[in-house]
């Protein structure tokens, strides 16, 4: 941001912990394991003051304190937008393997800001109606990381936002992708993949897989995701992912942009502390991106 100068500093004690008369809050861990919280006060859509913690490094710290002095008298609309780069750019002398830190500042200043509209939201609708726009307005869209593995070995993964069941006999999902993405043509050569579950944690890995294509690189383990073979399948699992569907493809309809492809699924991992005594998942234990 070129209105900003770049800040020397670590931790400004005064911003570091909960505030007092917040309106806004919101809590990620990254997938580096850090944990950032931010606390917002909102006045007439203007961030008049804003706090943090985080247990991490020394860089998670910088990008913390850098990213509350941004946020702090600043238009919601402007605030928003704050991108890891902007976080960087004013923060100064991040080196490259702590990056993602601005990252997980950025997002986590995001959160908190939805969170001030949400309340907000509930505390003023009128009931009153508009037109809105048509394009995916079917929402919540699940947060979904598809996985597959191509042909010569290598393994992908990518972000769907559109997806869900189509049939309970056979158990089927359907995911649908926009046929230029490198996956795409994975799916359609090998006719697998794995739907994954993605939790808050991975928020950060979420953006990344959604934001680079498998053609310039080993995204996955460039971000450092854990996977495991499928068992079913001839697909990776993403481990940090809660819950793991692992499909075959029974067919696939070309909707406009993207084409809609059914998976019979063929096997589902969930993490053992998610399943209820009758070993089936407890929905209210999964937290969801």
């Amino acid at each position: 941001m070129s209105d900003f100068i770049t800040i020397n500093t670590i931790t400004v004690p005064e911003l570091f912990g909960p505030l007092r008369g917040a309106n806004g809050n919101a809590r990620i861990t990254g997938p580096c394991g850090d944990t950032m919280e931010f606390w917002i006060r909102v006045e007439n859509d203007i961030i008049t003051a804003a706090h943090y913690t985080t247990d991490g490094c020394y860089y998670s710290n910088k990008c913390g304190t850098t990213t509350a002095i941004m946020a702090t008298e600043v238009p919601l609309s402007v605030a928003g937008q704050f991108t890891q780069s902007d976080i960087l750019a004013v923060a100064g002398d991040i080196e490259q393997a702590s990056e993602h830190c601005a990252l997980l500042a950025a997002n986590t200043l995001k959160a908190a800001i939805a969170d001030y509209r949400r309340q907000q939201y509930r505390a003023t609708r009128s009931g009153d109606k508009a037109e809105a726009p048509a394009r995916s307005v079917l929402n919540p869209k699940p947060p979904l990381l598809v996985s597959c593995r191509g042909t010569d070995g290598r393994d992908n993964a990518l972000v769907v936002v559109y997806g869900g069941n189509c049939s309970f006999d056979p158990p089927s999902v359907m995911v649908g992708i926009v046929p230029s993405r490198y996956s795409y043509h994975i799916v359609k050569e090998t006719g697998c993949f794995v739907v994954n579950i993605t939790p808050p944690e991975m928020k950060d890995a979420y953006d990344y897989l959604g934001s680079h294509s498998g053609r310039d690189e080993d995204k996955l383990k460039k971000i450092g995701v854990r996977t495991r073979d499928g068992v079913k399948v001839n697909a990776p699992v993403l481990i940090d992912c809660p819950i793991n569907i692992e499909c075959t493809v029974t067919g696939s309809v070309l909707t406009g942009s993207h084409e809609m492809f059914i998976g019979k699924i063929e096997y589902v991992h969930a993490d053992r502390e998610i399943l209820d005594e009758k070993g089936a998942i407890d929905w209210s234990m999964v937290r969801f991106l």
